[in-house]
């Protein structure tokens, strides 16, 4: 309905199909769906009985439903050790290994840097004129 505000449908309307067209696809759609005011509710009726009629047979023939099984009961399950590397603070360097991984230069200390850069301003003023 492109731009055609003549056909409004009504708010609850017993056959919405009508109100469309049964040539349209959403009325085709809404009459599938609905079919009257029992279309649905037929359709799952005739199920239900056709289900209905089924289990009673089975169970005039001496079926009777399997009762539910138990529920298993919860067992402790024994948790697998594993061995994982640890993170965190340094060991303290008492083997050999240790002290040389300990040894690998790092950041240099404030203090270092501070007087490399004391030497450099003293440098400097000794260049300028």
């Amino acid at each position: 309905m492109d731009g055609d505000t003549s056909v409004t449908p009504a708010a609850g309307s017993p056959e919405p199909w009508k109100v469309l067209g049964r040539d349209t696809p959403a009325g085709k759609a809404l009459f599938k769906l609905y079919n009257g005011t029992q279309g649905a509710s037929k359709a799952g009726q005739e199920f239900h009985q056709r289900n209905k009629a089924a289990h009673q047979k089975k169970l005039d023939g001496g079926w009777s439903p399997s009762k539910p099984a138990p529920a298993p009961r919860s067992v402790e399950l024994e948790r697998p050790t594993v061995v994982y590397p640890s993170f965190g603070r340094k060991p303290a360097a008492t083997s050999e290994q240790a002290a040389r991984l300990h040894a690998v230069p790092r950041r240099r200390p404030a203090g270092q840097i501070l007087a490399e850069i004391e030497q450099d301003k003293a440098r400097e003023r000794e260049l300028l004129p």
